[in-house]
């Protein structure tokens, strides 16, 4: 009942976000910074409509080279980022190795 609600809410929720759907995929995630959750939710839409025309017209790849080349730059500009960015001080997992005496 809450999730009905909330889907019909004029405000917006997380509930709606397709990026939500997406939680464990931190490269995808680090477009969020730059376009918000619209970002992802716009590339997911993409690909369904991408998949759409090739179960109509065949594989083409005037159709599916430009969301390729989109979907590589975000994923691969995103592992750059998680790579190359490191914890400002210290994260919850090290906290609790220490704590933990490991």
């Amino acid at each position: 009942m809450k999730s009905a609600l909330a889907n019909v809410s004029p405000v917006g929720n997380i509930l709606s976000s397709l990026a939500a759907t997406q939680h464990d995929n931190l490269p995808l995630l680090q477009l969020v910074s730059v376009t918000g959750g619209y970002g992802v939710s716009f590339l997911i839409a993409s690909f369904a409509a991408v998949c759409n025309h090739l179960w109509q017209d065949g594989l083409t790849w005037r159709r599916v080279a430009p969301f390729g080349a989109v979907l590589t730059l975000v994923l691969v500009g995103g592992s750059m980022r998680l790579a190359l960015s490191a914890p400002a001080g210290d994260t919850y997992d090290s906290l609790v190795r220490s704590r933990a005496g490991t």
